[in-house]
This record gives C-alpha cells, sequence and structure tokens, in this order.
C-alpha cells in the first residue's frame, strides 16, 4: 500500500516579555556604564494552531495466490462389509502387470486333456518386472478385498510359478533355463526372484491383516493426547492436552442429573468425560463424531513490489512573522505568526505472507436401518493408524448378523422325512422339512428357495401342493416355533439321475 498525506497548518502565539537589566555606572557627567546582569522571560499569553489536510492519495494493492490439495478416505456404508472389513488400507507399490495363462496339453496315451491332481487345468504365471506397463502405484484397498481377492492371487502366483521351477528342476541346477507352457523362456534364478518377491508381498499383507487385541488400552477419550500429537507434529508445535474427545458432548455432561439409587459398581469413580462405550439402536438414526487437528504456519515479512518500504516526511515553510517583539521599560509582547505551513507524509509499505495449513480429521457415524437392533460398542483407537477401532461387546442385530450380537434371525431348516432309497420312475420324491427361527426376535421373516441353477435335467418342485419355481417368502415366523412344509420332487422329461439341488432358507 502507498498513502500520501498533505497538511496546511496556521498558527499565532502571543506572549508576555519581560527584560530586567542591572547596570554600574561611575562618572560625573560623562559616565562609564557596565550591565551587571540581566533576565528576559516570554510567558505565552494566548496560541492559535489550525491544522487542515489529510491522505490525498492512496493506493492498496493485494495479490493472492492458494492453492489447495485435500485427500479423504472413507469406508464403506454397506452393512455387508460394516465393521473390521470395510478398512482401507493405502499404500504406495509398484503396480506390476502379469498374464495367468491356462494351459491345454492332449495326452494322447489317455486321449483326455492333462489335468492337475484336483482335477483343474495346469496354469503359468509369466511375471515380467522390466515391462513398460509397470509404473509405481497408489493402492487403495479394503481389508475384504486384500484377504479374499489380492491375498488369494499372490498364493496362487506362487503355487504356479513353484510348479513351474519344479517341472524344470531348478532344485538341482539354478541356472537352467525353463520352457514356460506359454511359449516364453525363463531361467530358474528369474522364476526363484519372482518368487521371493510375491511371498515377501504376501507376508507383508498378512501381518498387516492380522487382528491385535492389544488396542483395549487405548480408549478414544485420550485421543488428542496420545494420538494428535503423533499425527502432526515438530518441535514447534502447540499441543492441546485438554481438549475433549469425550463420546457425549460437554453441553449435555454440564446438564447431566444424577438420579438417587441408580447402579453403580463398588468403588467406581468414573467421570461421564471417561465413557468410551456407547449404546445405540436401529431404526435409522445415526451418532456421528468427528475428531480434527489442525496447525497453521503464517508468515509476513517485507517485499519489494512497487517499490520498498519507505516512510518520509516533507515540510515547506512560507513567510511569516517571527518574533515581533515590543516592550516599555523592559515588558511588551512577543508575537510569531505562521501564515504557511505545508507538510508531506508519504508511507509506502509493501509486504509479503505464507501460510500453510495441515489438518487431519476422523470421524465415524453409527447407525443401522433395522428397528429391533441394538449395539453396545466399547470405542478405541488404533496405535499404530490413529483411526478408531470398534469393539462390538453386545446387542443383537438382523441379517446381516453383526459379529459380537445375538442373532435376531437364526434359520432352522431341517429334513424330517426322506423319501424310500429307490424311487420308481414314475414315482414322486416327498420330503417333510421342518422351519423354525432360533434367534432372539420375537418374529422374523425369511425366504426358502431352491437353487435351480444346478437344475439341468428340469426336474418340478412343488412346496405344500404348489409350483416352487422360485422362491417362497414367509413372514411372522415366531420365535421357537416349527413350521412343516412338504416337499415333492418330480422327475423332468428325459433323465433318471440328476444333480442334487441345494435347499436353502434365509
Amino acid at each position: 500500500s502507498t498513502s500520501t498525506t498533505l497538511h496546511h497548518h496556521f498558527g499565532v502565539d502571543f506572549k508576555k516579555t519581560v527584560e530586567m537589566a542591572v547596570e554600574l555606572c561611575v562618572g560625573l557627567g560623562a559616565a562609564s556604564c557596565e550591565e551587571l546582569f540581566r533576565f528576559d522571560t516570554d510567558v505565552k499569553v494566548f496560541g492559535y494552531e489550525h491544522d487542515l489536510g489529510g491522505i490525498v492519495q492512496k493506493v492498496e494493492k493485494t495479490r493472492s495466490t492458494q492453492f489447495t490439495t485435500t485427500w479423504s478416505y472413507q469406508t464403506s456404508a454397506d452393512p455387508w462389509t460394516a465393521g473390521a472389513m470395510s478398512d482401507v488400507f493405502v499404500v504406495p507399490n509398484l503396480n506390476v502387470m502379469y498374464r495367468e495363462v491356462y494351459v491345454v496339453d492332449w495326452v494322447n496315451e489317455t486321449c483326455a486333456v492333462e489335468q492337475t491332481a484336483d482335477g483343474e487345468l495346469p496354469v503359468t504365471t509369466t511375471i515380467n518386472l522390466e515391462d513398460v506397463e509397470n509404473q509405481p502405484a497408489l493402492a487403495f484397498y479394503s481389508r475384504y478385498h486384500m484377504q479374499y481377492v489380492k491375498l488369494p492371487e499372490l498364493e496362487r502366483s506362487v503355487g504356479n510359478i513353484n510348479n513351474i521351477m519344479n517341472d524344470c528342476d531348478c532344485t538341482n541346477n539354478a541356472e537352467k533355463e525353463c520352457m514356460l507352457k506359454g511359449g516364453e523362456n525363463k531361467g530358474c534364478d528369474e522364476l526363484g526372484e519372482q518368487v521371493t518377491y510375491l511371498r515377501s508381498a504376501r507376508d507383508e499383507w498378512r501381518e498387516n491383516l492380522m487382528m491385535n487385541d492389544d488396542f483395549k488400552e487405548n480408549s478414544i477419550v485420550n485421543w488428542f493426547e496420545e494420538v494428535g500429537p503423533k499425527l502432526m507434529t515438530d518441535e514447534n508445535d502447540l499441543n492441546i492436552n485438554d481438549h475433549s474427545s469425550a463420546i457425549t458432548p460437554q453441553t449435555l455432561l454440564l446438564g447431566a442429573e444424577e438420579i438417587e439409587n441408580q447402579p453403580k459398581k463398588r468403588n467406581d469413580d468414573t467421570n461421564l468425560e471417561e465413557v468410551k462405550r456407547i449404546q445405540f439402536s436401529g431404526g435409522g438414526s445415526t451418532f456421528s463424531m468427528m475428531l480434527s487437528k489442525e496447525k497453521v504456519w503464517d508468515k509476513v515479512g517485507l517485499s519489494c513490489w512497487d517499490g520498498c518500504n519507505a516512510d518520509y516526511e516533507n515540510t515547506i515553510e512560507g513567510p511569516g512573522l517571527d518574533d515581533l517583539k515590543g516592550t516599555v521599560k523592559g515588558i511588551g509582547v512577543v508575537t510569531d505568526i505562521k501564515l504557511f505551513t505545508v507538510k508531506t507524509h508519504v508511507t509506502h509499505e509493501s509486504t509479503a505472507e505464507s501460510m500453510d495449513t495441515e489438518s487431519t480429521s476422523i470421524g465415524f457415524t453409527l447407525g443401522d436401518n433395522e428397528p429391533g437392533d441394538e449395539f453396545v460398542v466399547d470405542l478405541y483407537y488404533d496405535e499404530k493408524f490413529g483411526t478408531i477401532i470398534f469393539d462390538t461387546f453386545a446387542g443383537r442385530s438382523k441379517c446381516p448378523h453383526e459379529a459380537g450380537t445375538a442373532a435376531i434371525e437364526d434359520p432352522r431348516l431341517v429334513i424330517t422325512s426322506y423319501p424310500p432309497q429307490h424311487v420308481f420312475p414314475d414315482e414322486d420324491m416327498v420330503f417333510e422339512v421342518e422351519m423354525s427361527n432360533l434367534g432372539v426376535g420375537d418374529e422374523s421373516q425369511f425366504v426358502l428357495y431352491a437353487q435351480h441353477r444346478d437344475n439341468e435335467g428340469s426336474l418340478k418342485l412343488l412346496l405344500d401342493g404348489a409350483p416352487f419355481g422360485g422362491s417362497r417368502e414367509f413372514t411372522n415366523v415366531l420365535k421357537d416355533t416349527t413350521y412343516k412344509k412338504t416337499l415333492v420332487v418330480q422327475r423332468g422329461p428325459r433323465l433318471f439321475q440328476y444333480t442334487p439341488l441345494d435347499l436353502v432358507m434365509e
């Protein structure tokens, strides 16, 4: 910013002046005098000053450049992957392209395709670490995906390459070239190196996926004291150790009233701010909590934009009356008149400011859509990653059943009567089945269906006399009550022997 200030100044001063002097004279007629002492004093009688002016020029300029990068990772809200299976791992890695080739070799002696011991086609895995398609990547994988997709892939690749090395007799000749069934040649040493990499990746993932039980001392109420400083800290940080991370807001805690004759553990002096356990019900309501920490670095320094910083003042005085004195017998008036004085004050200030902001937020939402569900959850934090750990301690839940809770819906399906061992072609197969609910819910809803995916011969099914081609829904299935059903299976138009069909109740 640059500003110029101009002021016109006018003033009048009236002063009373007194002059006193003592002289010593010697002689007659013509005398010789010598001043012994002299005393002059001025006393202000009246003064007037007038200053007129202000800012006559001002320029302010601002330049701002802002860059923002936000990373956000959110776990799945799918009830089928709730809990630990929705944990997400963000891992930098080298994305290596590989190829699985199913080998089809015809064996003339057996007049059949060569198969492995378990009846599958042989598979070779080809990996080329130098391939131009291999690039560094950031993996964003859930625990479910790692456990049920990626780890089996690694295991399968290790097994495939080991099979190749065994067929090539790499144990006795490490420098041997192996002819892969996919048409490529690989040395035993290169194949062994690939197995080492794959095993290392497999073992690392196994270790990180392993559930540890040593978190029970890490209560969520200590998150800011224990986790916050570890997430963002250096020698210049200001640590806040008294910020609440209780699962209840302070406004509710202050208004809590203790009732009489409430149950209490002996010698228990726990206050509400230390509670780490929460109970919540289903039906669509949710409980959310967000823990955030932010730090800001703000630096302001001098700059030389449109010139470096400056601050100066100029004064111009015009004609005036300076010390007009008139005395009578040593007493008089001194007048000082300033008719024209101009002051110019110029200020130029230029600064540069830089600001860096870093924040970390960890939040969670607890909720369930099913009325009648109830959960009791203890909240901890993971010491390694700083994220929240949910330990479901008790409760009740419908399908999908939450681990650690009692099942509201626990279907039981039992075949109580079978047809004879030998059934003639024109006879029906009659089964008697019993359905019941072993869950804790008073009543539930279930679906009964036959897996027609394997019905290759067009079997016909009847349930209680009605066609049973798809599924049958049963509502208001009461707790600890048995329901008997009759299932009839009729032969198809062509076959006399059929693949078994699965009967499922869920």
